[in-house]
């Protein structure tokens, strides 16, 4: 038995208070790692023209290696940043 089960019958808010903290607590957890910034802005990512055309351009994940080696080109980093033969 979960120590404190009993205090459940008793206090049924207890669970949405233990909710309502863990929400807090895992927004703060996600705002000092700069994790939740990284997901609000991919999820604003998600409405623009260019991410609209770059899934189009994978052909549903079927030429997604093109794709982003097109999309990456320009900055020279990662896959584009060696001729391809490492």
């Amino acid at each position: 038995m979960v120590p404190g089960a009993n205090c459940l019958k008793y206090c049924p808010d207890i669970n949405i208070w233990f909710a309502e903290l863990f929400t807090v607590i895992s927004i703060k957890f996600l705002k000092c790692t700069g994790i939740r910034q990284g997901t609000e802005l991919c999820a604003l990512g998600t409405h623009q023209k260019s991410m609209h055309e770059f899934i189009k351009n994978t052909k549903g994940g079927k030429e997604l290696t093109k794709a982003l080696s097109e999309r990456d080109a320009k900055f020279g980093d990662y896959r584009t940043s060696h001729d391809g033969n490492e």
